[in-house]
């Protein structure tokens, strides 16, 4: 996402050629607040930022926002596939990749579990192509969620990653389809480097591929035109505390 991808820029265009403590409050913001990462100290950044650039390496097929990439550039490995940010959202086209995704175990790694169950169920209604959720067995771990100052009772970020590392050791499934912050990249290289498994790394957009609004996509048209009265918000019990920290809320 843009805020790990802007953090990491900093560490390597910055924070490595100068002394002290460079992290402040912007940094606070775009990598805690709305991604998730805490708490907010100067070592942690710091190992964050080692942790992302080490995973990077184990991409294999990149979707860009072209606004970054090209500094991290020289960690991808050679066989790499870099693609237009929108190719991994399959509601773009008429023939989704998400159709591949019939007769698979599924494993759908978010915050938003419970409303992705539920709009499973009426996966014929949410979208005029029938492919685009195909019949296949659904499996989901809820991602931790600690944007805001949100914690969930861990002591840190890495804390909670390890935990869901052990949940998702534990299941049995074909692919994953991950949005959960600054947890997902990791969480991917995780599943792929330990498990021998496809991950990919949605973000943000899991949700709407299980017609689920956020605020942000309102103001697009190419989504909002996909809106049909079987979409829905995020349940009342996936919304956390000062959510409006989160880009003024735009993922509820």
């Amino acid at each position: 996402g843009s805020s790990e991808l802007s953090t990491i820029n900093f560490y390597r265009q910055i924070k490595l050629v100068e002394a002290g403590s460079l992290w402040n409050e912007h940094h606070k913001q775009v990598l805690c607040d709305v991604s998730g990462f805490f708490p907010f100290t100067q070592p942690n950044m710091d190992q964050f930022c080692k942790t992302y650039l080490e995973f990077i390496k184990n991409i294999d097929v990149l979707g860009v926002w072209r606004v970054g990439e090209e500094n991290v550039a020289d960690l991808f490995n050679e066989h790499i596939q870099l693609i237009n940010l929108p190719a991994i959202e399959p509601y773009y086209f008429a023939t989704p990749w998400s159709s591949a995704l019939k007769g698979k175990k599924v494993l759908v790694i978010s915050p938003f579990t419970e409303s992705i169950k539920k709009q499973y169920e009426k996966r014929t209604l949410l979208f005029a192509n029938k492919e685009m959720l195909p019949d296949f067995e659904l499996l989901t771990i809820t991602a931790v969620q600690t944007v805001a100052e949100n914690t969930e009772g861990f002591t840190d970020w890495f804390e909670a990653l390890e935990s869901m590392y052990a949940q998702i050791a534990k299941m049995e499934f074909d692919v994953a389809i991950i949005g959960a912050g600054a947890y997902g990249m990791p969480l991917a290289n995780f599943i792929k480097m330990k498990m021998g498994k496809i991950a990919i790394h949605m973000g943000g957009a899991t949700q709407l591929l299980f017609g689920i609004k956020g605020k942000r996509w309102d103001s697009f048209p190419s989504i909002k035109a996909m809106y049909n009265e079987h979409w829905i918000n995020p349940s009342e019990a996936e919304r956390p505390a000062g959510l409006d920290k989160v880009e003024g809320g735009s993922y509820w």
